[in-house]
């Protein structure tokens, strides 16, 4: 089956697959920042921000706990995702159209 690629499991608040202690998060301030997405706190190699980096790009002043208490609530799985979403991009861009791609299709 052919499906556009969703977004939504990339949202950080409020998603029941980015839990501490079964409970979903949502940060007011960080939101106040312009932090929604996990892609919102990767670097541009696809990696994640080192807490300076976070706090350098957002103006956030956070302490280690509470940065890594984050990341350590992302799924592996959610993790990697943006890197291909990267990848998908970039061929997007080269060549404009709908992104579409078969489940089930390991593209990497």
């Amino acid at each position: 089956m052919t499906q556009i690629f969703s977004y939504g499991e990339y949202i950080l608040w409020n998603n029941e697959a980015i839990a501490i202690e079964n409970h979903s998060l949502f940060w007011k301030s960080w939101v106040e920042r312009g932090i929604y997405f996990i892609q919102d706190i990767l670097n541009s190699d696809g990696n994640l921000l080192t807490l300076d980096e976070f706090q350098t790009k957002f103006h956030v002043k956070t302490d280690f706990l509470q940065y890594f208490q984050l990341i350590a609530a992302i799924p592996s799985d959610l993790k990697k995702k943006p890197r291909l979403m990267q990848l998908l991009l970039v061929i997007y861009w080269r060549q404009p159209r709908y992104l579409l791609f078969q489940e089930k299709t390991n593209l990497i």
